[in-house]
């Protein structure tokens, strides 16, 4: 997967002197990654939402939650306000597996906010990656995980011993499984 991250900004408002810091990003799946993406049904899978559209789905829930209570009147105002607040939370922005390989735009009026953005879609990239190589191992082969002396040694049928906190040089060693991942992740 490759993640192209632009940044940018412009001015916009009503009188046109409000700064907006804005992010394109798209991502480039390889024919495998895109087959698995299918294979194990994940392209719908959130990796992103704004926070105006997190206030919304917020509202949904509270209004929604107001049809397990009261009498049938109120429990249709509910039912229609926390539908039309999912609608809402529909057209704000909300950032899919699918959708950032066709590629998407951010603007925010604070920088923090922006940045926030992207460490959130670049986490999740790394989430989704990690995600497709375990599933991948998923294969048949074994793992051999030793523990000796309070420590966690993971190790492939084929390959070598590797303890996850020590890295072995580039030249020599194959690269890692995605056991290896997993365990490197999770230690």
């Amino acid at each position: 997967m490759q993640l192209t991250i632009r940044r940018s900004q412009r001015t916009g408002g009503m009188m046109g002197k409000t700064v907006l810091f804005c992010l394109d990003v798209r991502a480039e799946y390889s024919a495998e990654e895109k087959s698995n993406i299918a294979k194990y049904k994940i392209g719908n899978q959130t990796l992103y939402t704004s926070p105006a559209s997190r206030k919304h789905l917020d509202n949904a829930r509270g209004h929604l939650a107001q049809t397990q209570v009261g009498g049938a009147g109120e429990q249709a105002a509910g039912l229609a306000r926390g539908m039309l607040s999912l609608a809402m939370s529909k057209l704000n922005l909300n950032i899919t597996i699918d959708s950032l390989a066709k590629g998407q735009h951010i603007e925010c009026k604070d920088m923090g906010e922006l940045l926030e953005a992207e460490e959130t879609v670049r986490e999740a990239c790394r989430s989704v990656s990690t995600y497709l190589a375990i599933a991948d191992s998923f294969n048949g082969s074994e793992t051999l995980i030793e523990y000796a002396d309070g420590e966690e040694r993971v190790r492939d049928a084929l390959g070598p011993i590797v303890a996850p906190d020590i890295a072995p040089s580039p030249a020599s060693a194959p690269p890692p499984s995605a056991a290896d991942i997993f365990a490197a992740e999770v230690a």
